[in-house]
């Protein structure tokens, strides 16, 4: 390069005004200058604005921080100055003369001042090999032994728990005695209520006398459906004494159903299910005998008795003081209140 060559490029130097950042310089203890407006900070070596010094600093620290700024700015002063140039350098160490001549040894060149290149001291890093080795970690082949632990086949064996789906809550609704659930299980529902038995099917139906009660029945047997839907006939009993006979129409027990149900002579009409001589509940005591079969019949002395008139006896007819046999279809107690001694049947055939 030329000498003027060279002065150019010093001109230029001080003409340069770097955007100088945080961080872009190193520094040190032993060297602890930076470019303008920054300091060194010890922590990191690198030059950061004052109030970024790390706080492990002290105050002896801040006054060498305080000389290092004063520092760096009287040498960026110098280089911002285009001081004379030292011609018998080599072009790419150009030294800056002072007044008297005499070359600065101190200041840096301008290459070694804006130095982006040096980054920060790599082994001031934490060292990643010092980490904790993973390797180290617990060896799980000491873990006390699983083998030792309790026997875990000892424990209940849950396959063998209920099985929920055999609960049947309702297996005994509307039922009663013992049955088997939907599980298989045997289960005991219970009784029933007065007046009902339980079926074969685990049901509560109506006993036969319920049913009886029900339908008003005293006699006979009758054709009902129960409750449970079952068709049944049961026997609601028998009649006898003064109402002998059952009424097939509402099985209540009655004196009679015809006229051949009530006793011939003294009662032989059936009339409303009631024996009588004439009327229903008339009956003839013992020395008097019907005088027809029709709601005419009156009471009237029996053949063989003592009378006054045909009007006192049932033959209507008297001779001789003692009323005479009965006639053909007359009512009779005997054969012997037949005309000769003839054949007595029940009513409403009478004498023959």
């Amino acid at each position: 390069m030329t000498r003027a060559g060279a002065i150019a490029a010093i001109v230029l130097c001080g003409c340069f005004s770097p955007d100088v950042r945080e961080g872009q310089f190193s520094c040190s203890d032993g060297d602890p200058r930076c470019p303008g407006g920054l300091a060194c900070d010890p922590c990191s070596r690198l030059c950061v604005a004052p109030e970024h010094v790390c706080a492990g600093a002290v105050d002896g620290g801040a006054a060498d921080r305080a000389a290092a700024i004063d520092s760096a700015a009287a040498d960026r002063a110098l280089v911002d100055r285009a001081a004379p140039v030292d011609e018998t350098a080599p072009a790419d160490q150009a030294v800056a003369i002072d007044a008297s001549g005499a070359i600065d040894q101190t200041m840096p060149s301008v290459d070694a001042a804006l130095d982006f290149v040096t980054p920060p001291d790599a082994t001031l890093a934490p060292d990643l090999t010092t980490l904790p080795d993973l390797a180290m970690q617990p060896d799980l082949a000491t873990v006390a032994d699983l083998k030792m632990s309790q026997d875990l086949v000892l424990l209940p064996d849950l396959t063998v728990l209920p099985d929920m789906t055999c609960i049947d809550p309702t297996a005994c609704n509307g039922k009663c005695g013992t049955l088997t659930n939907k599980c298989g299980k045997s289960v005991g529902c219970g009784g029933c209520a007065n007046g009902f038995m339980c079926t074969g099917a685990n049901l509560c139906c109506e006993t036969d006398a319920t049913l009886c009660a029900q339908k008003g029945a005293t006699c006979g047997t009758i054709n009902v459906t129960d409750s449970c839907g079952q068709a049944r006939s049961p026997s609601c009993g028998a009649c006898g004494g003064a109402t002998p006979r059952c009424n097939p129409a509402n099985h209540q027990c009655v004196q009679c159903l015809v006229d051949g149900d009530c006793p011939n002579g003294t009662a032989p009409l059936c009339l409303s299910n009631q024996c009588g001589c004439g009327m229903a509940g008339v009956v003839c005591d013992q020395n008097s005998i019907c005088s027809t079969y029709d709601q005419f019949g009156t009471c009237k002395g029996q053949p063989g008795t003592a009378c006054q008139g045909p009007g006192e006896c049932a033959s209507f007819a008297c001779e001789n003081g003692i009323c005479d046999p009965m006639m053909g279809g007359q009512p009779c107690r005997t054969n012997n209140d037949c005309v000769n001694q003839n054949v007595c049947q029940a009513a409403p055939n009478g004498c023959q």
